[in-house]
């Protein structure tokens, strides 16, 4: 299954081209590797796939709530 990441560019466009105040709600259906895949050169600790995405969402959950956004569900 192929991911959708998109650049700072394409995020810009869709939030200039926003029509509507309607809450926008995003779903993530993850599949976590055995182990984590870091770029080279990338200082991290190794660890499974479901660490390293726990260790992005400490960080990324602080900047969701900084823009105003909160988790509705998680499970």
């Amino acid at each position: 299954m192929r991911s959708v990441d998109p650049d700072s560019q394409t995020l810009k466009q869709f939030r200039n081209q926003r029509q509507s105040a309607k809450p926008i709600v995003m779903l993530n259906l993850l599949r976590y590797r055995e182990r984590a895949a870091y770029p080279d050169g990338f200082d991290a600790e190794p660890c499974s796939g479901r660490e390293a995405y726990q260790r992005y969402g400490a960080v990324a959950g602080g900047l969701v709530a900084d823009a105003g956004g909160r988790p509705v569900w998680m499970g």
